[in-house]
């Protein structure tokens, strides 16, 4: 039974709150088993979907009960590392749970050190329960999560980004505005990171390190609207253009770095996935905040990520500079891609130089029917 296992974790913690929760929620690691059978149990499948929709009925009933009772089970249920396949965690997430300054310091120290396919989901939860000014005792867990967070691979897709965003917020009202750039945010493993580095640490600009610690949140392919809108409002300030501009010509001048990469030493321009990021973000960030003025360095940038003969090629970084210079309405951005595209031997470099094209000329058909109609 999942509550025989999760009592021995309360043993181990020895600690009253959980100890309490385990108490009170255990209805959820009954429902839990109860689930694990119905999945194991009869091959009917019309069976199985009615049993499956009658424990998803009964949950639903007990999470609109007794706020008490709901964040017990929460606590169980994050501790038991179980996540049922209808999406339990994620019913939780959608709560605004009045906790205990006791219950919310626990689930914290236990998102730092604990694991699972849900952790982001339970952080989430944790997250939803802080108040809006104060956030008290938790903040130093606070701290180790937001670390954690910042090494895992941020995909548009699963939320990672929007989470960074959200602690962060909580972090400043306590700690104030950064005036160090996370270690995490551009590990200084490469010429690019060590020099940037180096710039930071004479002008410790709170935006400029502000925008830096955005940009590592880009996830993959096209960023969010809501990421490219944080990236305007964040670049108001000339200490974070200064940033964008200082990030370009090191990228540009950098010596690259040798390393081991595909089995094989290598000269690399970028030797960390959350560089690369950061990096991928400058050229998006340049692109939005600088417009037309931007395309003679992003097809500099381009150049050299795609065709360096010094190093070794940085794919995801020119990918960038091609979806950026599509969102830049201006002929000139237009005839940049064209000249990359009789420059590009890569049928998938041309393939997604074609398609920024294609987003230009549909941009611009919608225009001129605007102006006809007008």
């Amino acid at each position: 039974m999942l509550y025989d296992s999760v009592a021995d974790k309360v043993g181990a913690i020895d600690d009253s709150v959980w100890s309490d929760a385990l108490a009170n929620g255990r209805w959820v690691l009954d429902l839990v088993d109860d689930y694990e059978a119905v999945v194991g149990g009869s091959s009917d499948m019309s069976v199985r979907f009615e049993e499956l929709r009658r424990l998803s009925a009964e949950l639903d009933r007990r999470l609109a009960e007794e706020d008490a009772s709901v964040r017990a089970a929460a606590l169980c249920l994050a501790l038991s590392g179980e996540d049922p396949g209808i999406e339990w965690v994620q019913r939780f997430t959608r709560l605004r749970l009045s906790w205990t300054p006791d219950q919310l310091d626990a689930l914290w120290r236990f998102l730092e050190t604990h694991d699972g396919v849900s952790w982001a989901r339970w952080v989430q939860v944790a997250l939803n329960g802080l108040p809006t000014t104060d956030i008290g005792r938790p903040a130093p867990s606070l701290r180790a999560v937001d670390t954690r967070l910042s090494q895992r691979s941020i995909s548009r897709w699963d939320g990672t980004a929007a989470l960074i965003r959200e602690l962060r917020s909580h972090l400043k009202s306590v700690d104030g505005p950064a005036t160090t750039l996370p270690i995490s945010v551009l590990p200084p493993r490469d010429r690019w990171a060590i020099e940037l580095r180096d710039w930071f640490e004479e002008n410790p600009a709170p935006e400029a390190i502000e925008l830096a610690v955005h940009l590592a949140t880009i996830g993959k392919n096209r960023p969010t609207r809501a990421w490219q809108r944080m990236c305007v409002d964040l670049g108001t300030a000339e200490e974070a253009r200064e940033f964008l501009r200082t990030a370009l010509r090191i990228l540009l001048t950098c010596e690259p770095t040798r390393m081991r990469r595909h089995g094989m030493q290598q000269e690399v321009l970028l030797d960390h996935v959350r560089n690369v990021e950061v990096a991928r973000g400058v050229v998006w960030a340049t692109a939005l905040l600088e417009g037309k003025a931007a395309v003679p360095a992003l097809e500099a940038v381009y150049l050299h990520t795609a065709f360096g003969l010094a190093h070794h090629p940085e794919a995801p970084v020119a990918t960038a500079v091609v979806h950026a210079l599509g969102i830049i309405d201006d002929p000139s951005a237009e005839a940049a891609l064209e000249r990359l595209r009789s420059r590009a031997f890569d049928h998938v470099a041309r393939k997604q130089i074609d398609t920024a094209l294609r987003a230009d000329a549909k941009r611009a058909t919608r225009v001129r029917q605007s102006l006809d109609t007008w």
